[in-house]
């Protein structure tokens, strides 16, 4: 092999390629499969020629006049039916990134149960209360006590038993009425425990604020792509289509999204996605640097990715016609465990914005929340101080107040 020369597809060559530096998805991956080339042209001391493109047989496909790929390809390629893939150099995604959805979340006192569930809780509330009435006129009646028996007193007396509260009962004489009341006081408890129980497991419970791609579908999120990675979308939904490699809904799915999509650069991109509702598609390496200085910490962790594809592996290939193939994988090989390849390739790794050291920020509860309660307190209390002076003046005016022998 020493002093051979190889035909390698490349245009420019490799060192050009390594010396121009461009934020374009295949540039980079060529840039990748160049730095690997280069390190085996230093172990087995072969010479280079460079070819411009790539020819096609009547069959669209491409026939071997190349020895070597400088771009890395995919498994799933046209170009791997008359190539070898001699080693894997770089793991390749492509998706969507969009700010995680905010929940949704009001009233959050009301969540423990359905709407029928407090209606009938209501219902139980007015039913008992009349009960209880019933039952303490029956009693006074009974033990020959003057009448002082007001509804609106069982009404709260109901109320605070529902609420755990505590209330003051008078002694009972009937043993009807004891029961009635021990019954409610058992209903109110098992309900006060469900209610406490479910409020409290759904204010902790960790939502699961991922997508998927058919779920961003249905979803009311603005779609822009990435003008640096536009030209690859058609050849990569092409190619996948023509392998069977997709699901029909997801296939349906990028067709309607991407036919007509909407081009944007870097920096507008991140805005929409920073100040309102849309998904960016990217390659994630692309933006990668810009989103560090684009977004705080916090904000880096409200981001989400959505693959598109994912662990795409790119081979390094050549012809299947090359004399040197197990040379060359055996090669790699080394270069691998000896971590020659990984200190070679860091500059290129696939960056995704990993959250793994962001802490998962449960949803908390603000004022907002509470509002309607706490202004129907306040508006209760401003009526009762009306009442109270309407009280005073009819009482001065009548001179019944305070009640004097």
């Amino acid at each position: 092999m020493q002093g051979e020369t190889f035909t390698v597809a490349s245009t420019p060559d490799c060192i050009t390629v390594l010396r121009d530096e461009r934020n374009d998805p295949l540039w980079r991956e060529t840039q990748v499969g160049c730095r690997v080339l280069l390190l085996l042209q230093e172990i087995h001391k072969f010479n280079i020629t460079y070819t411009e493109g790539y020819h096609h047989d009547e069959n669209g496909l491409y026939v071997d006049d190349v020895d070597i790929f400088a771009k890395p390809w995919s498994l799933w390629s046209p170009i791997m039916v008359n190539c070898t893939p001699i080693a894997p150099v770089m793991d390749w995604k492509f998706g969507y990134i969009l700010r995680r959805p905010i929940p949704n979340i009001q009233h959050f006192y009301s969540l423990a149960f359905s709407t029928p569930t407090w209606n009938v809780i209501a219902a139980m509330i007015l039913l008992v209360s009349v009960l209880f009435y019933i039952l303490n006129r029956a009693e006074q009646k009974l033990s020959g006590e003057n009448l002082k028996c007001y509804f609106w007193r069982e009404l709260l007396t109901a109320f605070g038993i529902i609420c755990q509260h505590y209330i003051s009962i008078s002694p009972m004489e009937l043993s009807s009425r004891r029961i009635a009341f021990i019954s409610f006081s058992l209903f109110s408890y098992i309900i006060y425990c469900y209610y406490t129980s479910t409020l409290l497991s759904d204010l902790v419970h960790d939502r699961d604020n991922e997508m998927d791609l058919e779920s961003l579908g249905e979803s009311d999120y603005e779609h822009a792509v990435l003008d640096t990675v536009a030209g690859t979308i058609k050849v990569v939904v092409e190619q996948l289509h023509n392998n069977n490699k997709l699901s029909s809904q997801r296939l349906s799915l990028m067709q309607d999204k991407l036919t007509n999509h909407r081009l944007v650069n870097i920096s507008t991109g991140l805005a929409e996605v920073k100040s309102s509702k849309t998904a960016l598609l990217s390659d994630y390496v692309s933006i990668h640097s810009a989103v560090i200085q684009s977004f705080t910490d916090s904000e880096v962790c409200d981001l989400i990715k959505v693959d598109m594809f994912s662990n795409v592996l790119k081979y390094l290939v050549t012809s299947k016609n090359f004399k040197y193939i197990e040379e060359f994988k055996m090669s790699t090989l080394r270069a691998r465990e000896a971590g020659v390849l990984h200190r070679l390739l860091s500059p290129h790794t696939a960056q995704h914005f990993e959250t793994s050291e962001c802490v998962s920020a449960h949803f908390q509860a603000h004022f907002g929340l509470v509002r309607k309660p706490f202004i129907i307190l306040v508006l209760g209390y401003v009526l009762c101080g009306f009442i109270l002076l309407g009280e005073r003046v009819h009482y001065n005016r009548y001179k019944v107040w305070p009640y004097v022998n």
